[in-house]
């Protein structure tokens, strides 16, 4: 498994720790048919369908340092992106700020993830880049993005 296989994989079973947080996907995830794209991101919260999902993506990753005993120390950026469906009577804006704050409090919290065959060296500080109504698919939707940094040691030559 690689570094970045961990990391996602750790970040997917972490967010899905939090109550109501919605569908999570580790990746982009895309389908033609329009109808059957939103299906991706729907959920039910206390009997409500909606469209409420969170995307993990790796924006980039640079190398810190100069390797150091045979060792790559490594910055990950991931970015989680929060989407619900905006809904003025039920303040779907306060309850996306409200979850983007629990997962920030979460990650900050975290030290290795758990993964094996990667040291993971810091997590954090998070960030929320940016919180905004768009449209996404055929639904006006909120946006939020948290950008999470994450350090990581491994051996020189590992993926």
């Amino acid at each position: 498994m690689t570094t970045y296989t961990s990391l996602r994989t750790a970040l997917v079973t972490l967010l899905e720790t939090v109550a109501d947080v919605g569908m999570v996907h580790g990746r982009e995830r895309f389908v033609v048919d329009p109808s059957k794209f939103l299906d991706m991101f729907k959920t039910s919260i206390g009997g409500t369908t909606q469209i409420r999902a969170w995307l993990i993506l790796r924006e980039s990753m640079q190398p810190i340092e100069d390797t150091v005993f045979g060792e790559a120390r490594q910055r990950h950026v991931f970015v989680l992106r929060g989407i619900l469906g905006f809904q003025d009577s039920a303040d779907t804006y306060g309850t996306l700020q409200a979850l983007v704050d629990t997962i920030i409090a979460l990650l900050d919290n975290q030290t290795t993830l758990s993964v094996s065959g990667t040291v993971v060296r810091g997590i954090g500080p998070c960030s929320l880049r940016s919180f905004e109504v768009g449209q996404f698919g055929s639904v006006l939707a909120h946006v939020a993005e948290i950008e999470v940094p994450i350090e990581t040691m491994t051996p020189l030559g590992t993926a």
